[in-house]
């Protein structure tokens, strides 16, 4: 047994499997904002004052929500319980989807090849 912390004893593959899912948890984020970034251009256009705008919004909704996310979840669930707050959250991603159908169309570019 291998202490984990001052709380509970891990043995030590238990804990080798936690280290790896962290680790690949860390990546996650990554590549997310990588694919988020590059796909701008394709959603407002090459006008590169457009991109910035689009890039500052993005990131400022994403400071927003890092921060105001974890307080408003907190009131809520201590408001309305952690199982409605939960169908508020898938609530929340099916409005996402509709919106993004709804109005982002990025229109397949294709580059021609000259031989």
């Amino acid at each position: 047994m291998v202490r984990a912390g001052d709380d509970a004893l891990v043995d030590a593959d238990g804990d080798r499997v936690r280290r790896r899912a962290r680790s690949v948890r860390a990546l996650r984020p990554a590549a997310y904002f990588t694919c988020q970034r590059t796909s701008i251009p394709a959603i407002v256009g090459d006008d590169e004052q457009r991109i910035a705008r689009a890039n500052s919004v993005l990131e400022g909704a994403t400071n927003v929500t890092s921060f105001a996310g974890p307080a408003l979840a907190g009131v809520l669930i201590a408001r309305l319980g952690a199982a409605n707050v939960m169908w508020i959250d898938a609530a929340s991603y099916v409005v996402s989807f509709a919106l993004i159908a709804a109005f982002v169309q990025v229109v397949k570019q294709v580059h021609e090849t000259e031989e």
